[in-house]
């Protein structure tokens, strides 16, 4: 999806996650990042509060989040799709 942004020098961009395997809420496996939706970054998500470092200018941001494709099993859940829960975008 599209995050359009009032200013053209990108520095990096942080981005915030819900984690709750109990409600079958997972982490994202990795993000795509692009500003011209030809190339693309990859990054792994770690935390629920992810920080990756872009030196670029923009004024669109494109990101593609792809999830675990099932639950493991030990959690709730297990074997079905879980959810992501994205609570934050911040454009430094």
């Amino acid at each position: 999806f599209p995050v359009t942004i009032g200013s053209n020098k990108i520095k990096g961009i942080d981005l915030g996650f819900l984690h709750e395997p109990s409600s079958w809420i997972h982490l994202p496996k990795k993000i795509m990042l692009s500003t011209d939706q030809k190339k693309y970054q990859e990054f792994t998500v770690n935390d629920q509060r992810s920080s990756f470092k872009l030196r670029t200018k923009a004024q669109k941001i494109h990101l593609k989040i792809n999830g675990i494709p099932a639950i493991t099993e030990g959690f709730p859940g297990a074997g079905n799709t879980p959810w992501i829960f994205m609570d934050e975008i911040i454009v430094r």
